[in-house]
């Protein structure tokens, strides 16, 4: 939420140390849960081609 209000507020300053805590926190929690950053980029990257996929299909 935090990271939301800095970001609609315009102060990059607080964006960025928000977005550091973010980060740390999501990084933290994918650890505990058994995850990896690397998994999240694969299902993003999954997530990426199956949208191309469908735009190609649609055109």
């Amino acid at each position: 939420m935090e990271t939301a209000l800095a970001a609609v507020s315009g102060d990059r300053e607080a964006l960025t140390s928000e977005a550091a805590d973010l980060i740390y926190h999501l990084l933290l929690l994918l650890k505990l849960g058994g995850s990896s950053l690397e998994e999240v980029e694969r299902e993003l990257a999954r997530r990426h081609d199956a949208r191309q996929n469908e735009n190609s299909d649609a055109g």
